[in-house]
Order: C-alpha cells, then structure tokens, then sequence
C-alpha cells in the first residue's frame, strides 16, 4: 500500500502527497514484476461474495494437472473432457491436491487417477485433454518477506524514475540479459518463486 511505503521512507508528512500518484503506480508495476519472477499468484481471487471460480487447463497425460501460474486455495470441483459433449465430474478418490503438505495454503497441482478413457473428438484422437478446476484461487493473505520486497523494489524504481529525469535513459536500464529486479530483492523472493514439478 501506498502507506507501507510512506512508512518504509519514514515520511508522515500527510500533507506532502506529489509523489503519491507515481508511488501507486509503482506499487502496481512491482506487484507485476513479482508475479512474473516468482509465478506465484499472491492475491485471493474468488467469485463474486466469496464464490468459487471455474477455471480451465490442458491435461496432457503422465497423471499431473500442474496449475500453471494459478494457485489454488481450495479444489471444490474437477471435472474432464469439458470440451466435449461428454464431460466427467471427478469423484474425490480421482484425484490428489500436491503438495500434501501445504506449508503456504495453496494446491500448485493435481495428480489425477484412475481416469475414464478419453473421449474421441471430432478432430480425432485429443493430444491434450481440457480439464475444469473449481476452487478459490491465490494465497490465503501476501507473505510478510513478499510485501517487504514489494517496497523495496518500489523505492528502487521509485530512485530509477527521479535518476532518469537527470541521466541518460539507456544508462538506467538494465543490460542485456539482466534483470531490473534488484538482487536483494530477488533473494527474498527465492524460497516463493515456483519450482517445476520434475514431470
């Protein structure tokens, strides 16, 4: 929030509000950057009151649905072949919420058994089949240590953007093949960032 990163500067002159705008708009921009380093979705999202959201996904066999970027909460519904006229609701003993042991409150994967053949499609035999998970997405509250590097990264571009109104631009951007995510940022981000599952 805007007032995190007042706190962190150590500004409490509420009058004092010129660089607010730019800070929001930073504060948005880092979240992003975050997003995309760590593929993690750190916000809750659900429906509307708190509903679960459907969302869908390509299985492409070997018994491991991973959820891409998509953090899960909470699995209410899977249901296979939705793409067809044939759909079929999972029941519990069909799949497993990975990892079972959710140190961070989120489902990354499924691993899904016994599952029934698949359907023929009118593009013939399906190199993928489309599963539909129903659930509530992203972590239960943001991470303190990911909040942290948030402003952290906030106030460095916050610095990049008053440099850059006095420098060459080019000087200020990051070299090709590096990264405009400070290291020490990227530190504490490194145990959230995800891992591949090895499938």
């Amino acid at each position: 929030t805007l007032e995190a990163v007042q706190e962190h500067r150590q500004v409490f002159d509420t009058a004092n509000t010129t660089q607010n705008a730019l800070i929001e708009s930073l504060i948005t921009v880092a979240s992003d950057m975050i997003i995309d380093y760590t593929q993690r979705e750190f916000l809750p999202q659900s429906g509307t009151g708190g509903t679960p959201v459907v969302r869908l996904y390509r299985y492409e066999g070997r018994g491991v649905l991973p959820l891409g970027q998509d953090d899960a909460r909470t699995v209410t519904q899977v249901r296979i072949d939705t793409d067809t006229d044939s759909p079929t609701t999972l029941e519990a003993s069909q799949y497993k919420l990975w990892p079972t042991r959710q140190r961070d409150g989120v489902i990354t994967a499924l691993h899904l058994i016994n599952l029934p053949g698949a359907v023929k499609t009118a593009q013939a035999w399906p190199v993928y089949r489309e599963v539909e998970v129903t659930g509530t997405w992203g972590w239960p509250s943001v991470p303190e240590k990911v909040e942290r590097a948030c402003i952290l990264l906030v106030m460095d571009l916050l610095s990049r953007t008053s440099a850059w109104r006095n420098s060459d631009m080019d000087d200020m951007l990051p070299s090709p093949g590096g990264s405009a995510m400070p290291l020490h940022v990227r530190t504490m981000l490194s145990s959230y960032r995800r891992r591949s599952l090895g499938v």
